[in-house]
């Protein structure tokens, strides 16, 4: 469990050798990747740094800790459901964790939690929520000001703070996906939150998921009159109607000529004249 990971500009793990080429095999790390061994003082590409022997500890044997297990390593505990004995200590609590980390079943788990316990436990890791907060204003900010300058103007490193801290709470797992973060999430919720910064050409053309919408592409809207206005009638239908209209009309003029030849009314007769 000595393995760190350079992504993105940060550093994340320590994982075990194991758990590294488990996660190398399901394409979630790259042997280009830069990382480095505990201690080291240097980044090296991370298939480099498995074929290089990890070095043997010279320091001295430290008296066994006393210490009652931290709240963070509790949290880490409860993460991967592993049963948390009443008054475990430091050390003991250690050792689970290094069993953990080495499971090889657990190796995706395991960096998902460098990504969970900054939105599930923001207290105990606050000096790190802040300083990462910090720096993704500033990657994004930069990002708006390169990859995004074509479709916003205006935008602040004070937007984007409020824009990280807007989709951490709506979109808790947004950035699980790094490469795809900014289009799906980040130009759209700029979109969303300050549309007055969205250049004329790209309004409405951001959505949550998706990222850029290719132009003429709309979501189909109802007019709020829709339900008064009534169909057109196919011609087959017409027709129809038509002719059972024009058999009624026939009808009654049938009716009224029958009615006054016969004189029923008085009409068509000279009976009654004097």
């Amino acid at each position: 469990m000595d393995i760190y990971i350079l992504r993105d500009g940060k550093k994340i793990g320590p994982f075990s050798e194991e758990a590294t080429r488990t996660l190398i095999e399901q394409g979630d790390f790259a042997e280009e990747d830069m990382a480095c061994r505990h201690g080291a003082s240097e980044w090296e590409p991370l298939g480099k740094v498995l074929e290089t022997p990890a070095p043997t500890p010279t320091d001295p044997p430290q008296s066994e800790s006393t210490e009652p297990a931290t709240a963070a390593q509790i949290a880490f505990l409860s993460y991967f459901g592993i049963a948390i004995p009443a008054g475990l200590l430091e050390k003991a609590a250690e050792k689970l964790m290094a069993d953990a980390a080495d499971d090889p079943t657990n190796a995706k788990r395991l960096a998902m939690w460098n990504v969970d316990r900054l939105h599930l436990y923001p207290d105990l890791f606050a000096a790190e929520v802040l300083a990462k907060n910090e720096d993704r204003a500033q990657f994004f900010f930069d990002l708006c000001q390169t990859a995004g300058s074509d479709y916003f103007t205006g935008v602040t490193k004070a937007h984007c703070k409020v824009l990280v801290d807007f989709l951490d709470v709506k979109f808790p797992r947004w950035e699980a996906k790094a490469a795809e973060a900014t289009e799906r999430y980040f130009f759209p919720a700029i979109a969303e939150k300050f549309p007055q910064l969205v250049n004329k050409a790209w309004r409405g053309r951001f959505r949550y998921g998706e990222g850029l919408v290719a132009p003429g592409v709309k979501t189909t809207r109802k007019s709020p009159t829709t339900k008064l206005v009534k169909p057109s009638d196919s011609p087959v239908r017409a027709i129809a109607r038509g002719v059972v209209l024009g058999l009624c009309v026939l009808g009654v003029l049938y009716v009224v000529h029958h009615v006054m030849h016969s004189g029923k009314w008085g009409w068509g007769s000279t009976s009654n004249i004097q």
